[in-house]
């Protein structure tokens, strides 16, 4: 699942590029195919297999992972991938605190020095597992 915030922001953007590209049939399918292209070469390149926030196994017993668009001002956009809503919500609280976890842990494994794919699980709490249908999954931090 992918959780884009401020979606103003982003209609605007997009409102503002259809009006620039109205006449050109080519250029209104340029832009969706550009994002599945940016998207698909971040997952690829995402440095981690579990959960920054939980350390959760990422697309284990928790679900599909959380693909999150994090966005900051004068920054390119960076994906961040969760095992479920909960740790997405933690994130936010102290976005730059985990973005600097990422950024260590990837420069680790790109020097070869860690084998570790993220930071240990908590061992508090309980996996809950997946919920009935439409219901929000929980992690062992929730």
């Amino acid at each position: 699942m992918l959780v884009i915030r401020n979606p103003t922001k982003i209609m605007k953007k997009l409102l503002i590029a259809l009006a620039l590209t109205l006449g050109t049939i080519g250029a209104l399918s340029a832009a969706p195919s550009t994002e599945a292209a940016w998207l698909a070469k971040a997952k690829a390149d995402y440095p981690l297999k579990t959960c920054i926030v939980s350390g959760e196994d990422l697309g284990g017993d928790m679900g599909a992972a959380v693909e999150y668009v994090y966005h900051q001002k004068g920054q390119p956009d960076r994906l961040v991938r969760f095992c479920c809503d909960k740790c997405v919500e933690k994130f936010e609280k102290n976005p730059e605190k985990y973005l600097k976890e990422i950024d260590e842990m990837a420069a680790k494994l790109k020097k070869g020095k860690s084998s570790h794919d993220g930071p240990p699980a908590p061992r508090h709490g309980s996996m809950l597992g997946d919920p009935p249908s439409g219901g929000l999954r929980q992690c062992a931090t929730g």
